[in-house]
């Protein structure tokens, strides 16, 4: 490179120095430190002078601190600038980095760590790179091997140099796997090359790796380095034969170096070290483990049955080890092995399967606590976990674990799992003591017996053509549980746990089914008034309650003809006072699905109307107190503050008892009660409504009684939706200002931290208003979308139900919060799908009609406002107030979008398919806030944009020119909205609006209609490109619009792509060549021609497409494709047609037919 005056070099590294030192000093302004900066990053970019004042600042004779400005100089032009250098400027870098590497530091222990280390801190670590290294590796990324063949020869010859040159070129290894790789940030290079080297170099030499790393493991200064080393190949990924290489690890020399590891680390003192090393230990043979379940399925004879049993044996040593954590990992690998169809029926896991249980069982024991010292697991629960909760959680966690790989066991060894079962249960039915913590001890041996008892019973029913229990054994055990007393409520529930887990053989013993009724109901008979009943009280009653209801539902043939008994039971329980509303609502469920089983009509409508009758005149008593907000509020106890009168605070809670039990009486009726599924019983029992066309509409027994009531329905639910009005809440007391607000554990739960559920009984009256305010119109909710599931047609046609449900569900919804809103959002979906094709016009239009522009309205205001929000740091309330009405409103959003595609898309296979017995849940999984699976595969989100068709209902809205102007406004704000979920989903229904638009059913589509659904897509293009899938989903989308519309609107298109800033007219004309080759079929490929319609579309928009705020002024680190490495050519045998030589083939049959 061209010679520069040293003299300028020098003068120009002084302001360089002087710029640095304003930039970090605390003093200086921030004008004076931004005209530093700028005089920075001058330098770097001008080439000419920033390589010689880097090479100028980093020699030995500098301060510190220069020589690290110098070096970071050096590294910025090789990183941005690289392919603007020419070839000379690139030799003078290289040439001069590597005598910097030889000659331009000191020895290791001199050098300062900011010169050979440039530290960077990330959320976990603080990472130490030598900074010398980096200008090596920079240009190596660039240039070798292709343009730098003889690399590692001038390595080598550095390395030799002395100790700090070779500690520098291993870290230039280091660097070099960490930038390729993934980074590390423990042990050496190693570990960062093991991620990625190839599979045959640890094949080599008779796996003399794996030898190396089973003798490291036993120093205990570096045994943790190696066993992660070890994690890293066992852990690596492939096909089955590019796995094979760990069946070397399955010998006895390996398994004993891991098992003498294992009990070196174990007789130590427990320290975080060396449970951290058996931690990893663990992982390492479990790993083992699961890769062996893999190779199976490819190769049934990869076991060699020497080492499985030893290997087995050492896996039965890890499961016994005290830790809760390492049992966990282990407990995972059993649950593999038991359920993998090749090793299942191995004889030596067939073997070891009594030991396994033994060593199993007790781990579902409750113990180990951090707090206690109750069990050998408490000292490494210490280690593992920061409180009793945490621990709780986990053994939770890990019990369902256990109990479910019992219930794999059971289908392997039926007989056996059932005999230890037996066991355990005479052990405690032998137990008898009366002081307390003896009964505490022995409830936590009852509690392991009835968690994993139901698993066991459920799987044992299924296995009874490989294994019939004796009905002898299991009559016992239940006579047992039914015959066992004992004063402790707490052990007494848990029997009833186990009596629920035998009754999933109930079929071999249904002549106990009265002693087991007796049972249950011996429960309820305490005499213990309900004021002074103890939580545990309470517990027990509700168990049994809801194991009756749980048995009924389970076996109702078998119950049915205890039909009068449990009649005339419950309905004495429920004339007195003895049970709460909870209890009697699930007695009274049980008879009610017991009532289906007589399949007669009229019979069936008297009992419900019976049973329903003094609730019924109840609520007419209590009529007057819910046909407004302002009576509501007295009849609750709204309007007066709370006070120490329990006799009016007990009245209150009374009046707020008395409706939700309406509410949910209501609710159980439309759940449990049914019409039978064979039309011919249904006949006979006079359940046949009409007949339209092929179609049988059949009537539901609770249907007059359950109508009758839907006044009393819609009037509390607009008395309950006037309590969001903001002039009703002023009168509340100031005690009561929060009760319309979410509740503080629902607030905990969207923010993912763990809260103790709260007793009913412990809660104060303003809770209790809280819980009646949030709960109310949930139910009310549930009330209204059972009656169209269980129904149907006679709740559909009942007089002015439109109507109705906007004058009171759907009243007031735009005051209400976004958590509550979602409920209103989710019944209209359900009427949506189950509204007959006859209602269509007259019910759901006008509901339509009024929800849908308001939806947008609130929409649009909630999105706005939550991106006008100012952050407050200082707040941690308003901080977390935010986060929570930030994630319903996603979740709201993602209801709302649903409700559009139920309104809109055709629903496969017919229509929505009557539930029975049930009802359907408004619930979503984890309050809908989880990421759904994206797939890789953008050709399978492109079909799915084009499939399905436009649902009647939706040809319909469509048709009417404002309600299709607000959906397609709605679907378009959306793919806007900064939500990935909705906006991927919204996709599909947009498409189908304008497919549906573009038909001959709807002739009016405008050019102005046309612009403004492009233009939002190009827009949603613009603000969230950044995100890959979107970018997939919304440049499908467009181009689906341009192939539909353009043979009406091509001018429209092309002057809106024409106005796209910097676009390339060139690119718009090959995108159209690309739709026209594809239209004449000369391509064929549907793959190839989506890639290529994104492909080309992409140019015409690439200046618009969104980036993140850190790439907007982000440099480009320059890394161009270096040329193919020159690799041999795999020896490929001639074609023998083509040759001419004599192959004498015809002297393979003899020699005359050679001749």
């Amino acid at each position: 490179m061209d010679a520069i005056d040293p003299h300028k070099i020098e003068n120009l590294a002084k302001e360089v120095i002087e710029a640095a030192r304003i930039s970090l000093e605390p003093s200086a302004s921030p004008d004076q430190r931004l005209c530093a900066h700028q005089f920075l990053e001058k330098i770097k970019d001008d080439l000419s002078i920033a390589v010689p004042c880097g090479f100028f600042l980093s020699g030995c004779d500098k301060e510190p601190p220069v020589r690290h400005m110098g070096l970071q100089i050096l590294e910025d032009s090789i990183r941005f600038h690289w392919n603007d250098l020419p070839h000379a400027q690139k030799v003078f870098i290289k040439d001069n980095a590597m005598l910097l590497l030889r000659d331009g530091t000191l020895d290791i222990l001199s050098e300062q760590m900011y010169i050979k280390d440039k530290v960077l801190k990330n959320f976990y670590h603080m990472l130490k790179y030598y900074q010398v290294s980096r200008l090596i590796v920079e240009m190596m990324k660039r240039e070798w091997p292709q343009n730098w063949p003889e690399l590692l020869e001038e390595l080598l010859r550095i390395a030799v140099n002395g100790e700090t040159q070779a500690e520098l070129v291993l870290f230039i290894f280091l660097r070099m796997a960490e930038d390729v790789a993934v980074l590390q940030v423990v042990f050496s290079t190693l570990s960062c090359y093991l991620e990625w080297v190839s599979i045959h170099f640890i094949e080599n030499h008779h796996h003399k790796f794996f030898s190396c790393m089973c003798k490291v493991i036993s120093d205990k200064n570096l045994r943790q380095y190696a066993i992660e080393s070890l994690l890293q190949i066992v852990s690596r990924k492939g096909k089955p034969e590019e796995c094979k290489f760990i069946m070397s690890l399955f010998t006895e020399e390996a398994m004993q170096s891991l098992f003498l590891a294992a009990n070196l680390s174990v007789t130590e003192p427990l320290q975080d070290s060396s449970y951290l090393f058996l931690k990893t230990l663990t992982q390492v043979v479990t790993t083992l483990g699961s890769q062996l379940c893999g190779l199976c399925i490819a190769d049934q004879n990869v076991i060699e049955q020497k080492c499985f049993i030893i290997y087995l044996n050492a896996l039965l040593s890890f499961t016994s080890h005290p830790s809760l954590t390492i049992y966990s990992y282990t407990n995972s690998l059993w649950l593999k092995l038991f359920t993998n169809d090749c090793i299942k029926k191995n004889q030596s896991l067939i073997d070891i399967i009594p030991s396994w249980i033994r060593i199993a069982y007790p781990k579902i024991l409750k113990k180990g606590f951090n707090s206690t010292s109750d069990s050998s697991t408490c000292e490494y629960s210490k280690l593992d976990f920061d409180s009793n909760e945490e621990f709780q959680a986990f053994f939770y966690i890990v019990r369902a674990e256990t109990c479910d790989t019992m219930k794999q066991v059971a289908r392997i060894a039926p007989e056996l799992v059932f005999t230890f079962i037996e066991g355990k249960m005479y052990e405690v039915f032998s137990v008898m003591s009366e002081s307390k913590s003896d009964l505490d001890s022995l409830e936590i041996y009852w509690e392991a017996l009835g968690n994993i008892l139901e698993k066991v019973m459920t799987q044992l029913a299924l296995e009874q053509s490989k294994y019939i229990i004796p009905k002898n054994r299991i009559k016992s055990l239940v006579q047992k549980c039914i015959e066992y007393q004992i004063d402790h409520y707490g052990i007494l529930s848990w029997v009833l746990a186990c009596i629920s887990g035998l009754c999933c053989l109930l079929p071999l013993f249904s002549e106990m089914t009265e002693q087991i009724l007796v049972k249950l109901f011996d429960v309820f008979n305490n005499g213990v008034a309900k004021e002074c009943r103890t939580k545990s009280m309470r517990e027990i009653r509700k168990h049994a309650s809801c194991l009756l209801l749980k048995l009924c539902k389970n076996f109702p043939s078998i119950f049915f003809s205890s039909f009068d008994f449990l009649n005339q039971k419950i309905g004495a329980l429920c004339e007195g006072d003895c049970i709460s509303q909870g209890e009697k609502s699930s007695l009274i469920e049980s008879l009610l699905i017991l009532s289906n089983y007589g399949f007669d009509y009229q019979g069936q409508q008297d009992y419900i109307g019976k049973i329903l009758g003094p609730w019924m005149n109840e609520w007419n008593g209590i009529r007057e107190n819910i046909t407004s907000t302002s009576s509501l509020i007295h009849f609750i106890g709204l309007n007066q503050p709370p006070n120490d009168d329990l006799e009016v605070s007990e009245n209150f809670g009374v009046n707020r008892a008395k409706l939700f039990f309406g509410v949910d009486m209501i609710w159980a009726v439309l759940r449990r009660c049914t019409t039978p599924d064979n039309l011919a019983i249904a006949r006979k029992g006079g359940f046949i409504l009409k007949q339209i066309g092929d179609e049988t509409i059949t009537r539901n027994p609770a249907a007059c009684h359950v109508l009758s009531m839907l006044p009393c329905i819609f009037c509390l639910s607009r008395s309950v939706n006037g309590l969001f009005q903001p002039e009703v809440a002023l009168h509340f007391p100031k005690q009561y200002l929060h009760v319309c607000r979410m509740p503080e554990e629902e607030k905990l739960s969207f923010l993912g931290k763990r809260n103790k559920k709260i007793d009913d009984s412990t809660k104060g009256p303003s809770q209790k208003q809280q819980n009646f305010v949030r709960n109310m119109p949930e139910h009310l909710c549930h009330v209204i979308s059972n009656c169209a599931i269980t129904l149907g047609y006679e709740f559909f046609q009942y007089p002015h139900l439109s109507d109705c449900l906007i004058q009171s569900t759907f009243w007031n919804i735009h005051l209400l919060a976004n958590f509550r809103i979602r409920f209103p959002c989710r019944l209209m979906k359900t009427l949506i799908d189950y509204c007959p094709i006859e209602f269509y016009e007259s019910f759901l239009i006008p509901l339509v009609f009024h929800i849908c522009p308001i939806m947008l309205n609130e929409l649009q205001s909630r999105w706005a406002h939550a991106g006008n929000l100012d952050e407050n740091e200082d707040d941690d309330d308003a901080d977390k107030e935010e986060v929570v009405n930030n994630m319903c409103l996603y979740l709201l959003t993602r209801d709302y979008l649903e409700v559009l595609i139920a309104l809109l898309k055709e629903k496969g296979g017919g229509a929505v398919k009557r539930e029975k017995n049930g009802y359907q849940s408004m619930e979503t999984k984890a309050d809908g806030f989880e990421e759904v699976m994206e797939t890789n595969d953008v050709d399978v989100k492109e079909q799915a944009l084009h499939q399905g068709k436009v649902s009647h209902i939706g040809r319909l809205v469509i048709k009417i020119d404002s309600l299709c102007e607000t959906v397609v406004m709605t679907l378009l704000k959306i793919i806007s909205w900064p939500d990935s979920i909705s906006r991927r989903r919204a996709a599909m229904p947009l498409m189908l609006c304008v497919q549906e638009m573009d038909s001959e059913h709807y002739p009016h589509l405008s050019e102005e209609m046309v612009k403004q659904i492009f233009t939002g897509v190009l827009y949603s293009i613009h603000i969230h490109g950044q995100h890959s899938a979107d970018l997939y989903v919304l440049i499908d989308l467009a181009i689906a619009l341009y192939e539909k519309l353009a043979h009406r609107y091509k001018e429209c298109f092309r002057n809106i792509l024409a106005s796209i800033p910097n676009v390339r007219m060139d690119a718009l004309h090959a995108f159209e060549d690309v739709l026209r080759k594809i239209s004449d079929n000369s391509l064929k490929k549907p793959n190839k021609q989506n890639k290529q319609k994104r492909d080309a579309f992409r140019l015409i928009v690439e200046n618009i497409i969104g980036k993140s705020l850190g790439e907007v002024l982000k440099k480009e680190v320059q890394l161009s494709d270096l040329r193919p490495l020159s690799l041999k050519a795999r020896y490929k045998p001639g074609n023998l047609d083509e040759t001419n030589e004599n192959l004498n083939l015809c002297a393979l049959f003899g020699a005359s037919v050679a001749e």
